[in-house]
């Protein structure tokens, strides 16, 4: 299994300003403020917090202004399951907001939210090796114990928040994500320019897989396409030109996948694979495929054009025999295909790996349901 390490010249960089939320029970009151006051266990001692704005709370350390929100807290009556508000505005490397542009900043985060009688904490960290950032904290119980803040649609308010302050400020401009009704109402032109340049960004996926065996030649591969790449939870992918953004696995290729295809390509490197693992691992894809009717397998070189795109076809008659090459690529084809199948099955099955008699016995019975 391979661990993806980006370089640092492939770093995912965003321009503009973001905004991101979150929502913790009052439990976490504690733990939230001393991040962002940065005052116990700092993560980041090079982060200097500092305090921009405060609506019904006093004081400077974290037990004062934690013991006024436990207050509030405490007439909640547990009316409200998640209690506290975390948002945070991040700006764009190099840029900053002046001592008045912050103030109004948080007039609109309390006009938006209509913040009068709730506690209100914004703070700004700063760092010589990361961007300037605000932190946000609302106790939604207002302190006459009346109703608590409302969080409609908080996420695109607070996007909108974040484009005001980029036009108020001129700070770099970035436009907000289409929420679900309004890609809904795209027009049909603007739907197949996305599918357009998604069906590219796979495509150069695939062109960048087909021969990478390692995480550094993928990675590589795909800087020469004009792609970067974002490690999170998954990999993200832009397009450098455009700085289009794409999921892995929205294009049919998750991290996991990829580690799978660098593995294969691996072993192949090493120890090529047999004429009969070739003509196994050839079955294998068509059964997955359910290529196999009657125990007659269809060559995936017959049916090529349902594997691969024809830019990537190679060059064959009739008396070619099957190269690994042309069932390398037609896996791979196959893996980033949106079909729910067990992938170890097909490849690692043909490479003759050592394995369990249960997982032989498990695997006979799936090609058995696969070939019906």
């Amino acid at each position: 299994m391979f661990f993806l390490c980006i370089p640092q010249g492939s770093t995912f960089k965003i321009t503009g300003m973001i905004a991101k939320q979150t929502t913790v029970k009052a439990s976490s009151v504690s733990n939230m403020v001393s991040y962002v006051l940065r005052e116990n266990g700092l993560k980041h001692p090079e982060e200097k917090a500092q305090i921009i704005f405060q609506n019904a709370l006093v004081g400077e350390h974290t037990d004062q202004i934690v013991a006024q929100m436990q207050m509030a807290l405490d007439l909640n009556n547990q009316r409200c399951s998640l209690p506290l508000f975390h948002a945070i505005f991040s700006l764009s490397e190099g840029e900053s907001l002046n001592e008045n542009q912050e103030l109004q900043l948080a007039a609109m985060i309390m006009k938006e939210f209509k913040l009068d009688k709730n506690m209100f904490l914004l703070c700004k960290h700063t760092s010589p090796l990361s961007k300037d950032h605000y932190h946000a904290i609302i106790v939604r119980p207002p302190i006459d114990g009346r109703q608590v803040v409302n969080l409609f649609q908080s996420k695109q308010r607070l996007m909108n928040i974040a484009r005001k302050c980029e036009m108020l400020f001129h700070l770099k401009q970035v436009k907000t994500p289409k929420t679900w009704k309004q890609k809904l109402k795209s027009s049909n032109q603007e739907k197949q320019h996305w599918n357009t340049r998604q069906l590219q960004a796979r495509m150069d996926l695939k062109n960048a897989l087909y021969k990478a065996t390692s995480i550094l030649e993928f990675i590589t591969h795909m800087q020469n396409l004009g792609y970067s790449l974002h490690k999170g939870r998954g990999l993200g992918i832009v397009h450098q030109s455009s700085g289009i953004y794409f999921k892995a696995s929205s294009l049919g290729c998750s991290l996991s996948k990829i580690e799978k295809i660098i593995t294969f390509n691996k072993k192949q490197q090493k120890a090529p694979m047999s004429s009969s693992q070739v003509a196994q691992l050839e079955r294998n894809i068509a059964l997955a495929k359910r290529d196999v009717n009657n125990g007659t397998l269809k060559s995936t070189l017959h049916h090529r054009d349902r594997f691969m795109p024809r830019e990537v076809h190679p060059t064959y008659n009739n008396n070619t025999s099957i190269t690994i090459e042309t069932v390398t690529k037609a896996l791979i084809d196959y893996m980033i295909s949106p079909l729910k199948v067990d992938i170890d099955d097909v490849y690692f099955g043909a490479m003759g790996i050592d394995e369990s008699e249960e997982k032989k016995r498990l695997k006979e019975k799936r090609k058995v349901k696969l070939s019906m």
